[in-house]
């Protein structure tokens, strides 16, 4: 294979890669988007969790919005073809949705906001797991 072949391939690559980071993202930020800040009680006894949002979650919403304004800066067409994205809604330029898709997967990958990645447990490198008492 010729080096323009390997740069197409690794491109393509890329942009799935960039592709699978902003819709695992989205999905979870579209998730705690309609969440309460406050919960005094659940009388759903068939609940499985809490649908209020707690300190991880706020500060998951919080680093997503971040990322996004780092990614589509000011632009307002980026910004209502981002808002459009989320919400599920037609967008009118595609390319427009490309770039949104390419631009914010690229940094949310880059600051590990998967939420398989975000929520983890933080482990210490050289640290004893230990036991609950």
């Amino acid at each position: 294979m010729s080096d323009s072949n390997l740069t197409r391939v690794a491109n393509r690559e890329r942009t799935a890669a960039n592709r699978v980071a902003f819709r695992e993202t989205i999905v979870a930020y579209r998730e705690l988007e309609y969440r309460h800040p406050v919960q005094a009680m659940n009388l759903d006894s068939h609940a499985k969790r809490s649908m209020a949002l707690n300190p991880a979650s706020i500060d998951f919403r919080v680093d997503c919005e971040n990322a996004v304004l780092a990614a589509i800066g000011a632009s307002p067409n980026l910004h209502s073809t981002f808002v459009a994205l989320v919400n599920d809604e037609p967008v009118d330029d595609p390319k427009l949705a490309e770039e949104v898709i390419d631009r914010c997967g690229r940094i949310f990958t880059a600051r590990q906001l998967a939420p398989y990645l975000y929520f983890a447990p933080k482990v210490r490198v050289g640290s004893i797991p230990r036991r609950a008492a």
